[in-house]
């Protein structure tokens, strides 16, 4: 019998790179994740099912392959770091960082998008609920929580702009902090995924997300990707969102400084450099102070 082990756990937060990481990893023979959903949602919202529920997403695993997951719901949650390092306190947890006005218009987008929130919900109401959308958002605040757990050896810290500037160096450091050879980037993942697009009907588009979730919900994972292979998605969001202009400066200024003192313990508590982000923030008009 294969004895199975969580060797990482990259654990995001949402839209910081996570699909483009689990599609790489997976052309990786070194490496198991699950095959046919890129989230278990083991470990905040399935735990009672057991272990051997969610050992059973790694059917291909072969011994001596790094078994992981990438899993973006784990990053603000309260339950998956303790639960994660019961299974396994010397698993590797990669956390992935964006630029925080970036990531809030990127999430609150892909929020509008899915239905999650209102069409007619503003950027600024939807920071103002404290929903998911902000608190995903506190990094320091959730980095601590698994910095209290396991080994900062352990925590690798990994930035969305290296992903998004230099793909090539991104891969490399993952695979070097994974401890497996680095042998280049298959040229399918040079293209843009999960990019933000306008639904044809928001309507259609809550709908076609909801039945999404009932059947993952009930690991009909299946029925889901041949939707996928269908092109049912690519027929009801064919327009991108514009580049520019879509938040006002004032709102981004508005968010930046409810997480400023949250950014500003990253730099402090943790000695990390931020400043390609303040590069971000100059360019944009961005006050962080």
């Amino acid at each position: 019998m294969i004895e199975k082990r969580l060797d990482f756990v990259a654990v995001g937060s949402f839209k910081t790179g996570t699909t483009w990481i689990y599609n790489y990893l997976q052309f990786l023979p070194e490496v198991c994740v699950p095959s046919k959903v890129k989230e278990t949602f083991f470990f905040d919202r399935k735990y009672y099912k057991g272990i051997e529920f969610y050992f059973s997403h790694f059917p291909d695993y072969k011994q001596g392959q790094l078994m992981g997951e990438v899993a973006p719901s784990y990053f603000h949650s309260e339950k998956a770091p303790f639960r994660i390092h019961q299974l396994n306190h010397q698993c590797k947890i990669i956390v992935t960082l964006r630029e925080p006005t970036d990531r809030l218009v990127s999430y609150y987008l892909h929020m509008l998008q899915r239905g999650d929130i209102s069409k007619t919900t503003s950027f600024r109401e939807a920071i103002d609920k404290k929903n998911i959308l902000f608190n995903s958002s506190r990094y320091y605040y959730h980095l601590s929580r698994w910095l209290n757990l396991f080994s900062k050896n352990n925590v690798i810290i990994l930035f969305y702009e290296t992903l998004k500037n230099n793909p090539k160096e991104f891969a490399s450091e993952l695979c070097f902090q994974l401890g497996i050879e680095f042998r280049g980037i298959p040229p399918i993942l040079n293209q843009r995924v999960n990019e933000g697009k306008v639904p044809v009907n928001y309507a259609l588009a809550k709908s076609l997300y909801q039945g999404i979730r009932l059947l993952r919900s009930h690991e009909l994972h299946s029925l889901v990707n041949f939707g996928k292979n269908l092109g049912l998605q690519k027929l009801l969001f064919r327009r991108k969102y514009p580049d520019d202009n879509i938040i006002q400066t004032e709102d981004l200024n508005y968010a930046l400084a409810l997480i400023s003192d949250d950014i500003k313990m990253l730099e402090k508590s943790l000695g990390l450099d931020l400043s390609i982000w303040r590069d971000s923030w100059n360019r944009k008009g961005l006050t962080f102070v």
